[in-house]
């Protein structure tokens, strides 16, 4: 949630290219987002029963461990979300210093238009979660 509300407030696509039809805020289709949600309950479903013995004694839960590694794991995934979109929309513009030197350059990597870093984009939340 983070990351959406971070590429929805602070991210001009319009900002790093100056190809026509970009919209002023990025955004995932409602579809894309609807995926996900879908996905994300699949995969809670199949992994919320287990087959434990339970313990004559109450579990002791070390919460502070559990919110440090939930918060590290989140905040990981946040800025590499982030710095995907980042890079992505730097390619857009084909003959910019970024695109030149690291994307096309380094990486070897075709120059993609708008549609293609929404698909990207889509594919990295869906799937880094589940990694």
């Amino acid at each position: 949630l983070l990351f959406f509300f971070f590429a929805t407030v602070f991210v001009d696509p319009s900002a790093f290219s100056s190809a026509p039809g970009l919209p002023s805020t990025f955004d995932l289709p409602v579809r894309c987002l609807v995926v996900i949600a879908l996905l994300n309950d699949g995969c809670i479903l199949t992994i919320a029963y287990d087959r434990v013995r339970p313990s004559p004694r109450p579990s002791v839960w070390s919460l502070r461990a559990v919110v440090a590694a939930a918060s590290a794991l989140g905040l990981s995934s946040c800025c590499a979300s982030t710095l995907l979109l980042l890079a992505s929309l730097h390619s857009l513009e084909e003959g910019s210093r970024f695109a030149q030197d690291f994307w096309a350059g380094v990486l070897h990597l075709p120059m993609l238009n708008y549609t293609q870093v929404q698909t990207m984009v889509y594919l990295a939340i869906s799937l880094l979660g589940f990694l």
